[in-house]
């Protein structure tokens, strides 16, 4: 009699489960996969959308992500205050994410030592705060967001695909260090 109440409950919790989750995933948004380039030539068709770059890190202590010579767009977590609006998402802290965090310290090495390299896939909300009419920047509400006016920024969900490139003395060390792994 105790199992199969056991039973039932179990059944209708796991049902429970499958009918909640099968809305949430009706309703979640597939990120835009989008360059940098693009994002920043039309800002006002991405702002507050959710993207996927595929860009570096070049400066942690900034956090800015770049993809090519047009410019750089600033990551922010989500529990930053300076994140308005607040984002409905968290930030995933899984393995990517570790080896992201773990691998900052390769971009400001100790002097002889050159720069690495982090590149992956960023997914975030992205904001900015001008839109572009006529090639010129205009500022939207700047009450809503707390950056310059020339600044955009990706409020990160999300990060996968994390390749690290350790600093080096020189290409030796690199190449010796893809080498082994």
């Amino acid at each position: 009699m105790l199992n199969a109440k056991w039973s039932r409950q179990l059944a209708s919790a796991i049902i429970l489960v499958i009918v909640g989750w099968i809305p949430a995933r009706a309703n979640a948004v597939e990120p835009i996969k989008v360059m940098i380039c693009e994002l920043l030539a039309n800002p006002e068709q991405y702002s507050g959308k959710q993207v996927v770059v595929h860009a570096a890190l070049v400066n942690p202590r900034r956090m800015a992500l770049v993809d090519g010579g047009c410019g750089n767009v600033l990551l922010v977590f989500p529990a930053d205050e300076s994140a308005r609006p607040k984002p409905s998402f968290h930030l995933v802290e899984d393995d990517s994410f570790k080896k992201l965090t773990n691998a900052e310290s390769e971009l400001l090495p100790m002097p002889p030592m050159k720069p690495g390299k982090i590149v992956a896939n960023f997914e975030g909300r992205f904001d900015s705060v001008f839109i572009l009419r006529k090639g010129r920047k205009v500022q939207q509400d700047p009450r809503s967001m707390r950056l310059a006016p020339d600044e955009v920024r990706l409020v990160l969900h999300q990060v996968t695909d994390v390749q690290v490139t350790p600093a080096s003395v020189d290409g030796a060390i690199s190449a010796a260090h893809e080498a082994y792994h």
